[in-house]
């Protein structure tokens, strides 16, 4: 639903679009998260989670499906790097997970609670996911493994892979939470006259 512009004049100040809403909360995941690829680096370097190389297995096969690049980068880094960095780039491709829920919710509650300051969605910001959403599905399919060739592909020779494995994922969290946001606001925004 765009406004025109007559609609733009009687805009109160306090509004704000749907972007300045969620922006600020996805990058407060960023910074957050950042810890998340150097811990699963450190665990890798020092075999904590080798024991566990079944389990991490069992993991990427059951992520195959959604992310069909996985298991060949999953066995190049056990190829390439041995089973304590297989087992730990496992686990932290599950937990990449949790980002996308983790931010669904958090603009969820952000909407819930300045609901009547919230603009509606522009055109501009549907075209500006439409921009991002091939580039998280590059991420989950496309993205071909290398071990040490050009700069496209995933790269397991060096420790920078968490990082960059996770950089890459941002892209999919951030589509997926703005997606389960975009489904969840349209409950929401059907509900409120009934509970007004």
């Amino acid at each position: 639903m765009s406004l025109s512009l007559d609609e733009i004049d009687q805009i109160t100040p306090g509004m704000i679009s749907t972007r300045n809403l969620l922006e600020p909360i996805f990058m407060r995941t960023v910074y957050a998260g950042v810890i998340a690829p150097l811990l699963f680096a450190y665990f890798g370097s020092s075999d904590v989670l080798a024991p566990y190389i079944e389990q991490s297995q069992w993991l990427v096969s059951w992520m195959a499906p959604i992310w069909p690049v996985l298991p060949a980068q999953y066995e190049l880094v056990l190829e390439t790097r041995g089973p304590g960095h297989a087992a730990s780039y496992g686990f932290m491709c599950a937990t990449l997970w949790a980002w996308p829920i983790i931010c669904a919710a958090a603009f969820l509650w952000a909407h819930g609670k300045r609901r009547k300051e919230i603009l509606p969605v522009s055109p501009k910001e549907i075209g500006q996911f439409i921009v991002v959403f091939p580039f998280a599905v590059l991420v989950l399919v496309f993205d071909r493994v290398k071990i040490a060739e050009g700069l496209y592909g995933f790269h397991a020779d060096q420790w920078y892979f968490y990082l960059l494995q996770w950089l890459m994922f941002g892209l999919v969290a951030i589509v997926l939470a703005i997606f389960i946001y975009a489904i969840g606001r349209i409950i929401l925004d059907r509900v409120q006259p009934r509970a007004n």
